[in-house]
């Protein structure tokens, strides 16, 4: 029996050039959810658990979804991307779905939430695709 190895495309995008996307995304979002907070300023929300504040963090993480799943979708690039000229891509090398860019947002959070792990799994693994990658069936590649 014969094992073949995957390797990773010349152009996949490695972790410290995804941090550095991810960096500037954050910059981005803090602005997009300042805006997007405006509705919530006559509210307190400085009560745990109360349903207000529990409506607003909702609200915020669909908003911060949004943000990732549409730029994928409509550019194959956050703002963060482009600056680092990186673009989004199933693995296939054809332009992301809805589908995807939704499994792929949600898969990120969850790599977050382990520590991490989902994105140091890029630095171990054969194709140096995240568990979101994986998922979704997609990758970063260098847009150079």
């Amino acid at each position: 029996m014969c094992y073949t190895r995957r390797m990773p495309s010349a152009n996949t995008v490695g972790l410290w050039r995804r941090l550095g996307c991810i960096l500037y995304d954050l910059l981005a979002l803090a602005a997009i959810w300042w805006a997007a907070s405006i509705p919530f300023a006559m509210l307190d929300l400085s009560v745990p658990g109360s349903p207000e504040r529990m409506l607003y963090q909702a609200y915020l993480s669909i908003v911060g979804l949004a943000y990732f799943v549409l730029c994928w979708r409509a550019r194959s690039a956050t703002i963060g991307m482009r600056a680092w000229r990186v673009r989004i891509e199933t693995v296939d090398g054809q332009k992301i779905g809805w589908g995807a860019a939704v499994i792929r947002g949600l898969g990120a959070v969850l790599s977050w939430a382990c520590l991490g792990l989902g994105f140091l799994w890029s630095l171990f693994g054969a194709t140096r695709l995240c568990w979101h990658d994986q998922w979704s069936a997609t990758r970063l590649v260098s847009a150079e």
